[in-house]
C-alpha cells in the first residue's frame, strides 16, 4: 500500500507517530492532573517547590501508568518520554534509509 504515492512511507511517518503518541500521552496525564505531571518520587525525595510542571504522585493521581515513574540514573521519566526520545533518535536515520531506498530504486 502506498500513501499518496510515496514509496516506503512508513519510514517517514514512523517517527512522527511515535512523537505524536508520546506528546499526547504526556498531555493527557497532565490534563487530567491539573496541568502538572505526577512523579512517583523515591522515598525521602521532595519535588522542588519552584517546579510548577511536576507534582508528587498520590492516591488522587489519574493515569499513574502514564505518569513519571520509570527511574533512570539521574531522573524519572514517563512512557511518553520514551516515545518522544525514540522519535528524536529515529527521525534522521529513517530519513537517510528512505533516501537510500529511493536512490536504489532509481538506479
Amino acid at each position: 500500500m502506498k500513501l499518496l504515492n510515496v514509496p516506503h512511507w512508513p519510514l517517514l511517518i514512523g517517527p512522527w507517530i511515535s512523537m505524536s503518541l508520546g506528546f499526547l500521552s504526556n498531555a493527557l496525564v497532565m490534563g487530567l492532573n491539573h496541568s502538572q505531571m505526577p512523579v512517583n518520587m523515591p522515598p525521602g525525595v521532595l519535588v522542588n517547590p519552584a517546579d510548577i510542571f511536576h507534582t508528587a504522585m498520590n492516591s488522587a493521581t489519574h493515569l499513574k501508568l502514564l505518569a513519571d515513574w520509570i527511574v533512570l540514573g539521574d531522573g524519572i521519566a514517563s512512557p511518553g518520554d520514551f516515545l518522544l526520545w525514540g522519535a528524536a533518535l529515529a527521525t534522521f536515520p529513517m530519513l537517510i534509509a528512505w533516501i537510500a531506498l529511493i536512490l536504489k530504486e532509481k538506479n
